[in-house]
């Protein structure tokens, strides 16, 4: 009931966070900071579902967009780090 509720949810956030990610990237470009946005967003729909490697996969790609376009001291550097920070603790 609950749990099979939960994981639907889960399975709809992530087909709307898809369907964004291959919009933003057609509109933006694969290198945009929304993209990074959104791949980050992704990073914790899979952390919440304790889908670690795929949450490590998406912060990470999140991250190198995020180095490419902002600031190293930036906030939104630093909530991604902390987001991946996160997960390796997850995962001991």
């Amino acid at each position: 009931g609950i749990c099979c509720s939960k994981e639907r949810q889960y399975e709809e956030a992530l087909s709307y966070h898809e369907e964004a990610l291959k919009l933003v990237k057609k509109i933006h470009g694969a290198q945009h900071e929304q993209v990074a946005e959104i791949l980050s967003d992704l990073g914790d729909l899979y952390g919440a579902q304790t889908k670690l490697e795929q949450a490590l996969n998406m912060y990470a790609e999140a991250l190198a967009i995020q180095r490419k376009s902002l600031p190293s001291d930036s906030k939104t550097v630093a909530t991604t780090l902390s987001r991946q920070g996160q997960i390796y603790i997850l995962q001991k």
